[in-house]
């Protein structure tokens, strides 16, 4: 299993990166159709027992893709992991890149994505974990919302779980303006999770996953904030830390504020997250660091909000 993030110094669409493990297992994929520069940090995680990982690519007809599994997993304990790619060349496109991809049944993953074609195409992980429960539902932000929240069927144990999910995006107003799609997750409570964008124009279909492990884990969840003048912050992991980050996996979101007249702010919302050695340096398992690579286009720039999970395997 392989976890990207990444800032790019570009927002035109096309500079998205997808992320993949090799089909054989020994390289990182990250591929692109920009040509201007993206520094990726990247997570493998590897087991020798209690999880597998069926891996490959779909590309889309019409705003949909399907792909069907070799193996039939456990959908009560499998969770998604995707990143997409597209050639297309606007930064108004920023949609062809956003992608909600569901566990229909044992053997089948759907894909939509508003007016996709054959230029986008999303990179996909399916996790089996055998130790995990996993719920999993979708919920909608409309147009002229911020925010919404699902309520979960059950409570979860905060430090034995974590949140991911994927979404597509239906424009509306102010197309192409990365604060109406930059989408921030989070557990509001033990039985709630809040959705938040910087804006309102479009609607968001989300799906989401809550993976929850009863040992063998422990997970240091926060919110950070990054002010309109900070590219990079170093925020204090909670409760001391992680152990040993080298067995620590990390599953992040985040939005902008309200970027105001600017239709290309994805180069100064897009954050690469490091812990450990590429962290914060020698303080790489108390704290850990969020980078991008541009205040925003002034008049005025842009904050920056998100959360993350740090899942450490015991």
């Amino acid at each position: 299993l392989v976890v990207c993030t990444y800032q790019t110094s570009s927002s035109s669409v096309e500079n998205t990166p997808s992320c993949q493990l090799s089909s054989d297992g020994p390289q990182v994929q990250v591929s692109k159709n920009g040509g201007s520069s993206v520094n990726v940090n990247y997570s493998v995680l590897n087991f020798s027992s209690g999880m597998t990982v069926q891996r490959g690519s779909s590309t889309f007809t019409a705003g949909t893709a399907q792909a069907t599994l070799t193996t039939a997993v456990n959908t009560a304990r499998s969770f998604l992991v995707l990143s997409t790619r597209t050639s297309e060349t606007t930064r108004a496109s920023d949609a062809r890149r956003l992608v909600r991809g569901v566990i229909t049944n044992s053997t089948t993953l759907d894909f939509t994505c508003y007016q996709c074609t054959n230029t986008s195409t999303v990179e996909w992980q399916v996790v089996q974990w055998n130790a995990s429960s996993v719920i999993t539902n979708s919920l909608t932000i409309a147009d002229g919302n911020s925010s919404g929240t699902a309520t979960l069927p059950s409570s979860v144990d905060l430090t034995k779980s974590f949140l991911i999910s994927n979404y597509t995006y239906t424009t509306g107003a102010n197309v192409g303006f990365e604060d109406n799609y930059m989408l921030h997750g989070r557990f509001s409570s033990s039985s709630e999770l809040t959705f938040q964008r910087g804006s309102s124009a479009g609607s968001l279909n989300i799906q989401y996953y809550v993976v929850s492990v009863s040992s063998g884990i422990s997970v240091k969840s926060n919110s950070y904030s990054l002010t309109d003048t900070q590219l990079t912050l170093c925020d204090t992991i909670p409760s001391s830390g992680v152990t040993n980050y080298l067995k620590t996996m990390l599953i992040a979101s985040n939005r902008i504020g309200n970027e105001g007249p600017s239709v290309s702010n994805f180069d100064s919302g897009s954050i690469r997250y490091a812990f450990g050695v590429a962290g914060c340096g020698s303080l790489g398992n108390t704290h850990i660091s969020m980078t991008r690579h541009t205040l925003g286009e002034g008049s005025p720039n842009h904050t920056v909000s998100g959360s993350y999970f740090l899942i450490e395997f015991n």
